[in-house]
């Protein structure tokens, strides 16, 4: 009964948030997620979901919570996701200062060259995060 009550639980909070998003109000969608998530566990989001809720983040400019909602996207995902790893690379980099974290999506990208105008992009993206990852061990030194 207990495990029933935890399951109507997180369909509910997943009801909720989709509801929040179609609404077009992604921060008051993350807000719930990450309280409900560490209260509930998983909630059972799809990968559309956090996709969309990581969007609408972005559009927000809220990009520490856009990073977070995409790193559990990528986790579901099971294609390359080539566009959002990219744009989630950029965030790591630009406004999260994670550099090792950005290197590790971007390997997610199959080695194959992309097209055009991605492939230049993810080679500026690595050159940037390993910069980022030097500097950071010279200031250790």
């Amino acid at each position: 009964a207990r495990r029933e009550r935890l399951e109507k639980q997180r369909q509910d909070v997943a009801l909720q948030i989709q509801t929040l998003l179609q609404q077009g109000q992604p921060r008051p969608a993350f807000a719930l997620y990450q309280k409900m998530t560490t209260v509930l566990g998983e909630l059972g989001l799809s990968a559309a979901q956090l996709l969309q809720l990581g969007k609408g983040l972005l559009d927000a400019k809220q990009f520490s919570e856009c990073i977070s909602a995409w790193l559990a996207y990528l986790k579901l995902e099971t294609g390359p996701a080539v566009k959002v790893r990219l744009k989630l690379a950029q965030l790591l980099v630009d406004h999260a200062g994670r550099p090792a974290t950005a290197l590790e999506v971007l390997a997610g990208i199959p080695s194959a060259p992309l097209p055009g105008e991605l492939e230049r992009y993810r080679k500026q993206l690595t050159s940037k995060a390993n910069l980022q990852l030097e500097d950071a061990e010279l200031e250790l030194e």
